[in-house]
């Protein structure tokens, strides 16, 4: 596994996620502003079912498609790649339409059933007509970051994200005049609009991609194997992505209803959105980074598993929670600081910054677990995935039920710290079973949160004598964070810092 390859794919998946993020920071703004919080409400009520969908129709089978196309480019077998990404494509479109049919015709039903608001019948029909288009897109994506070709995604992301935005920005207001619903009608379909692009980008890309490669350095793999090992690799995944993801739909269903329970006088579906369309956006903003390289890592560690390469599995699985810690732990106190100044900024809302400095104490638990889950997915370990995923669904939605008509919104913040905690500790420790290679835990976690709350402390101290502005104060704080981590040397970054300039000069 070449590490350099590994930090360039990283780095594009990580320039699109975060240009995809800042647009959808302006895109959040503008649907806030024109739907209000209550129409947000609505919108992420019907986000989950889509999740569900792309879990069941295509999760799966883009691990398997990533995994299998990895450990066979790693071979040199090109021609199996081309087969294995047919057979994906095969799998995915038969399901996805399967289900679009379905969920097309049975749309009030679903949303009268089991979402629980009828409002959302005409959007969960125009949501539909773009499962064929998310899932092949999906599966194609996978191949490339497989075969660690990165760009294409990326495009497509952005390009996907430009699309939806742009498209819900011409139409929203034009729906606006007849309501609330037919507003988030218009953003629907640009989540549409922008799969289809999505899709012609990828299917595009893809196929030049594969013209001339038909040779193989090894055995080749028949196309009814291929199709086999499709199935059989993405069905244990699939469930656990789909068992996640229907437990996750129940919690999206439960959270209004139960905070109906804690006090009338709340408007529940405005207090939803608030929390999973406002302040949990903000507070996964930063991960885009770590989502794109967990996308990178689980390719590369399946390639140099079938390589044999142990040192070059322990060398990124070392680094990459080694930079999680850092960020999330910078997160986590630089939210904890300026939660309230941001949302006031942002939305125009305090209140929701309240929620987003309470909500920062997740992220050092969220960060690691979606590190964690590209590292374990790349080992194998998806049957330990999905355990722990289904655990920790479970105990969300228990403290949810029980607790929240007697803690309200504090309630979220319990069972999806609880929840990150079991799996977060869990994965860390698996990985470490696995690669038979212990963490420093003093200067891997211990000394990035002792660094972090010096950091809230000092920037406090220094806010108390000089009144630091909103912006200037942002950059002081993180220089500040910095300062600490060097003195500490946690992760032992004075090391990699020496030998990044020593690089440098050479």
């Amino acid at each position: 596994m070449s590490v350099k390859k590994l930090a360039q794919g990283a780095f594009i998946l990580t320039c699109a996620n975060v240009i995809t993020r800042f647009m959808g920071f302006f895109y959040r703004i503008f649907m806030s502003n024109t739907i209000g919080a209550e129409g947000m409400g609505l919108y992420q009520l019907i986000m989950p079912l889509y999740m569900l969908v792309w879990s069941i129709s295509s999760s799966g089978v883009t691990i398997a498609v990533a995994k299998l196309a990895a450990e066979e480019s790693a071979k040199g077998n090109y021609k199996n790649t081309k087969k294995i990404l047919f057979s994906a494509l095969s799998v995915s479109l038969a399901v996805s339409l399967f289900l679009s049919i379905i969920v097309f015709t049975e749309s009030q039903a679903i949303s009268v059933y089991f979402l629980r608001d009828k409002r959302t019948g005409a959007l969960i029909k125009i949501l539909s007509l773009c499962f064929p288009f998310m899932a092949l897109s999906s599966c194609v994506r996978g191949y490339f970051l497989g075969v660690q070709k990165h760009t294409y995604p990326a495009v497509s992301q952005v390009a996907e994200q430009l699309v939806r935005i742009g498209v819900t920005i011409i139409l929203c207001p034009v729906f606006l005049s007849g309501g609330m619903e037919k507003a988030c009608a218009a953003a629907v379909t640009g989540v549409v609009f922008g799969e289809i692009l999505s899709f012609l980008i990828m299917a595009f890309s893809a196929y030049g991609d594969m013209d001339g490669k038909k040779t193989n350095r090894g055995q080749n793999m028949p196309l009814s194997k291929c199709l086999t090992t499709i199935i059989v690799v993405s069905f244990p995944l699939m469930l656990s992505k789909v068992s996640v993801s229907f437990l996750g739909t129940v919690e999206s269903i439960l959270i209004p209803q139960r905070l109906q329970l804690y006090s009338s006088e709340i408007n529940s579906m405005a207090a939803f959105g608030s929390l999973t369309g406002m302040a949990m956006p903000l507070l996964q903003f930063p991960s885009s980074v770590l989502i794109a390289f967990s996308s990178s890592l689980m390719p590369a560690i399946s390639a140099a598993a079938v390589t044999g390469n142990k040192r070059g599995i322990e060398k990124a699985v070392e680094k990459s929670l080694s930079l999680t810690s850092l960020m999330a732990f910078f997160v986590f106190s630089f939210f904890f600081i300026f939660g309230e100044e941001i949302c006031s900024v942002i939305y125009g809302a305090k209140e929701t910054g309240v929620l987003l400095k309470k909500l920062s104490v997740l992220c050092p638990f969220m960060y690691t677990g979606i590190t964690i889950n590209g590292i374990l997915n790349g080992l194998g370990e998806h049957k330990f995935i999905f355990k722990s995923g289904v655990i920790s669904s479970f105990i969300n939605i228990g403290i949810i039920y029980f607790l929240m008509p007697v803690m309200g919104v504090e309630a979220f913040i319990v069972s999806s710290l609880v929840s990150m905690i079991f799996s977060s500790v869990t994965g860390v420790l698996k990985c470490c079973q696995k690669t038979k290679n212990g963490i420093d835990v003093m200067s891997v976690y211990i000394m990035p949160f002792v660094c972090g709350i010096c950091a809230v402390n000092t920037y406090k101290i220094l806010n108390m004598f000089f009144a630091v502005p909103f912006l200037y104060g942002m950059v002081c704080f993180a220089v500040i964070y910095c300062v600490f981590i060097f003195i500490s040397n946690s992760c032992s970054i004075r090391n990699d810092f020496a030998i990044m300039i020593k690089s440098l000069k050479h």
